[in-house]
């Protein structure tokens, strides 16, 4: 099957979701770790560090600020390579502060299977739920002889202020390989395998979340590389869809160290649902730091409100080169 064919059928069969507690970053490529654990190590270096800000809905009142740390280092044992990595995420929702904190450990394995590589990983951590009513209200809070809610006034919800600690596990595939000239890889992944329940007042398991994704690499003359690609999750029969494409240019050598730069449109949409965003995106390779900055423009009903206001995101990635770099069949581009 032609690559461009598997491409256009992925679009039309695979749907994509973000819902519940899932956070979600439109940078997915720079941000591997928390989309499928099989990512661990997947990219041309001796370690790579990552890091991640994203800041949503500012223009319609308390924004949703979410933050991401990660390391992963490929090493080898009897002979074969595997890879290890930590992630670490916090992310801060709304008036009411809904905090969501976590940590997840994850390792991968590969094997070359079909002329391709196949990569297995698996993750597990803890995340830990809370939130804070302070500038908040409750409807006991309504003052009649005003007319408003009045947040002095006492409320009698139960838990209010607590936390809450659960378990998390994860797990995934991903399979590389050559077609021609076009480097393709398709990955699967479903988060929340031991289904936590993640509810302050009673028993209320999380829904499995299915994640998947569609890339394509190829080359375009010797400077200009192009990477179409397909992000989705599903969730609770809810989905999301994030499609489009990525240009790189290389640049000839300078003194800044400036390797490419590369920019690239995407659109989030979803099945059943409309369309909520087209996603710019501008960044550079320079030195050993891959840097990224993206801005997603609001198209939904709600772009009354926000003014096609949505989020911005930073995303800074540095891969460590050492003297030992694993070589690889397969080129791969990631970084």
């Amino acid at each position: 099957m032609k690559p461009f064919l598997f491409f256009t059928l992925s679009l039309l069969i695979c749907p994509i979701t973000m819902i519940g507690q899932d956070v979600h970053f439109s940078q997915t490529a720079s941000n591997t770790l928390i989309f499928n654990p099989a990512n661990t190590g997947n990219f041309y270096g001796s370690w790579r560090f990552g890091h991640n800000l994203r800041s949503q809905w500012k223009a319609i009142g308390q924004p949703y600020n979410t933050i991401s740390l990660s390391f992963d280092k490929p090493f080898l044992l009897a002979n074969r390579k595997f890879s290890a990595g930590i992630y670490l995420l916090d992310d801060k929702s709304g008036v009411i502060g809904l905090h969501k904190s976590g940590l997840l450990l994850s390792v991968a394995s590969q094997f070359f299977i079909l002329h391709g590589i196949l990569r297995l990983g698996v993750q597990g951590g803890l995340f830990n739920l809370s939130y804070d009513l302070n500038g908040a209200t409750v409807p006991i809070q309504y003052d009649h002889s005003i007319g408003a809610f009045n947040s002095d006034l006492q409320y009698f919800e139960p838990n209010l202020g607590e936390s809450k600690l659960y378990p998390d596990i994860n797990a995934g595939f991903a399979y590389q390989v050559l077609l021609g000239k076009y480097n393709t890889e398709i990955g699967a992944a479903v988060f929340h395998i031991n289904r936590p329940n993640n509810s302050f007042f009673e028993s209320n398991k999380l829904d499995m979340t299915y994640k998947g994704h569609l890339e394509i690499n190829f080359a375009v003359g010797e400077k200009i590389r192009i990477n179409p690609a397909t992000y989705f999750i599903y969730m609770a029969h809810a989905s999301n869809l994030m499609l489009g494409s990525r240009v790189e240019l290389d640049v000839p050598r300078n003194q800044s160290r400036l390797h490419s730069i590369f920019a690239g449109t995407y659109i989030r949409t979803g099945f059943d649902r409309t369309t909520d965003a087209i996603i710019a995106l501008i960044g550079a390779n320079l030195f050993q730091f891959r840097i990224g900055l993206s801005y997603d423009i609001n198209i939904s009903e709600l772009q009354q409100a926000t003014h096609n206001r949505g989020a911005f995101e930073l995303s800074i990635v540095y891969t460590g080169l050492g003297r030992k770099i694993n070589p690889s069949m397969i080129p791969c581009f990631r970084q």
